[in-house]
């Protein structure tokens, strides 16, 4: 039993020191490990399971997911691996927001490579903002409380 008890103990304490879950004062939520982010936008909730891609147009990484008929893609300030492989970052930025009428994600990054993410054409865009929301990994809000 106390073998059990210690196990378990040892496998959430690394769970939380190790996690890279991030999240926003509203909410939004990023899981770098698993791949799942949600993001509220204009009052609309957005989730789903993101894919990486970079453009070499534009020299950044973006993650885009689709939600229902609608894809989001974002970029951040600091570079993706950075962020993955750096477990002691406490927070990042996400930037360059744009909504896509479309479900095609490989249109999409086919479209974003080859033009960059400011010279989208052939589909309509929903939203598209620039302003950034920043995301504070679980483990930092823990020691803060």
């Amino acid at each position: 039993m106390k073998k059990t008890v210690l196990s378990l103990f040892l496998t959430l304490t690394f769970t939380f020191a190790y996690s890279q879950l991030f999240i926003s004062e509203n909410s939004n939520i990023i899981d770098l490990k698993a791949k799942k982010a949600k993001i509220t936008i204009d009052n609309f909730t957005y989730k789903g399971d993101f894919q990486i891609f970079t453009s070499k147009k534009d020299n950044k990484d973006f993650l885009i997911f689709s939600y229902f008929s609608r894809t989001i893609v974002f970029s951040t300030n600091k570079p993706l691996n950075e962020i993955i492989n750096n477990k002691s970052i406490d927070e990042f930025d996400i930037t360059d927001i744009k909504v896509i009428h479309s479900k095609e994600i490989k249109s999409i990054i086919r479209e974003i490579k080859k033009r960059g993410v400011h010279n989208i054409q052939n589909f309509i865009i929903v939203f598209d903002g620039l302003d950034n929301i920043t995301f504070k990994n679980q483990n930092s809000l823990i020691n803060q409380q």
